[in-house]
């Protein structure tokens, strides 16, 4: 692959080149060429889950480039100069490794951080992470009724390593029953941070519940295009739990952050092991960042 970033200049937050132009008419180039699509491509290839290059260095550059330069021990400050070019290419012509823990946990950090959210840092304490429309490390289409999100669990161990997990989930509502939804409509849980507690669900088995009231939006039946929300904040029961097995969402989530795979699955038993078995027990209020995929 020719990496045009290598000749050019320096790159940094707000750079657009060619491509990023011909995607957003609206942004006026700054560099000629495909250098910041370039610069995106290689580091999508070593995993730094930025999604498909778009030309343009926002803030999801931003922070794959810091986590590139920390995780490459140079100086960290988002400026893609002589140095970070030249290890960035020499990483990419090397073996392709997976993300491992180290990465992730920085660049979900930074994100949670980023969006001016609390972050804990004390061994064993838990942070939640969702993600709508991002599947398996990709940005994908947040399709209505369909597991698409991913939400993460980020911590340090009793040896201050990071840790990350990851969930396939549903973080909006599926379809209702025709009856069932609130009359007032059904409640999306609006992009934010939130705090849940341990405790039961539906009063059935260990889940996450609601700890302090939430921010939601609701919508209606008859307004199949979701342009006439209703903003509504309180105690609604919002809990993170288990879903079912099928492809469908339907009835298992009202507005809760729900886990495919059955109360019996291997997912959901693993987040309840690092929950009520693996997470500090005094730890009595874990925050959820709820975010979508253009946002990252």
């Amino acid at each position: 692959m020719a990496r045009s970033y290598l000749k050019g200049p320096t790159l940094k937050l707000g750079a657009v080149d060619d491509v990023g132009h011909a995607n957003f008419r609206r942004l006026a180039g700054t560099v000629r060429g495909r250098l910041v699509a370039d610069l995106q491509e290689d580091l999508h290839s070593l995993r730094f889950l930025l999604p498909k290059p778009d030309g343009v260095f926002g803030e999801n550059t931003l922070r794959a480039v810091r986590a590139f330069q920390k995780d490459s021990r140079l100086g960290v400050d988002g400026i893609v100069g002589p140095n970070t070019k030249r290890v960035l290419a020499t990483r990419v012509e090397g073996p392709k490794t997976p993300a491992d823990p180290d990465r992730l946990y920085l660049y979900f950090r930074e994100i949670i951080e980023g969006l001016g959210y609390t972050f804990e840092i004390k061994p064993l304490y838990l942070n939640l992470l969702g993600i709508r429309g991002f599947w398996h490390g990709e940005a994908v289409p947040n399709k209505f009724n369909l597991y698409n999100d991913t939400i993460y669990a980020i911590w340090l161990d009793e040896r201050r390593e990071p840790c990350v997990e990851s969930f396939d989930a549903s973080c909006d509502p599926g379809l209702q029953r025709k009856g069932k939804a609130n009359p007032r409509g059904v409640a999306h849980l609006m992009e934010g941070q939130y705090w849940f507690q341990r405790g039961l669900h539906a009063s059935k088995y260990r889940a996450l519940r609601q700890a302090r009231p939430v921010r939601v939006k609701r919508y209606f039946d008859d307004d199949p295009d979701l342009v006439r929300p209703t903003i509504d904040e309180d105690w609604f029961g919002i809990n993170i739990h288990a879903a079912g097995t099928t492809d469908w969402v339907n009835g298992w989530s009202a507005g809760c952050q729900v886990i495919h795979g059955g109360i019996e699955g291997e997912a959901w038993k693993r987040f309840d092991r690092l929950v009520y078995e693996i997470g500090n027990s005094e730890q009595k209020r874990i925050p959820y960042t709820l975010t979508c995929s253009q946002s990252i």
